[in-house]
């Protein structure tokens, strides 16, 4: 016996899963399908994540003016030495001997 395959989209609190299932009855829009193992698991493991919830923050200016000086400061002290400081040292250690 072969049932025929539909597209079923899955809506749930964490998101929305698209797969295929078997045709229990003739009409598809019925609502009744018979879903593989690994969507079943695949469902049940969405049910066990718990939901993730909603958190209102703001941001003053304060708070944001911190953090972009907190980035300069951190992008300075990534690469204290600049190219012509490197190129000064390497021309101090060039002794040039008079004959």
């Amino acid at each position: 016996m072969c049932l025929p395959l539909t597209e079923v989209e899955l809506k749930g609190e964490l998101g929305h899963l698209i797969t295929k299932a078997a045709v229990v009855c003739n009409k598809a829009d019925k609502g009744r399908y018979l879903l593989g193992n690994r969507t079943a698991a695949i469902v049940e493991n969405m049910k066990k994540i718990p939901a993730p919830q909603q958190v209102n923050t703001i941001q003053t200016r304060a708070q944001k003016r911190l953090e972009e000086h907190e980035e300069v400061v951190y992008n300075k002290n990534k690469d204290p030495i600049s190219v012509e400081e490197t190129e000064m040292a390497a021309t101090e250690d060039i002794e040039i001997e008079n004959d």
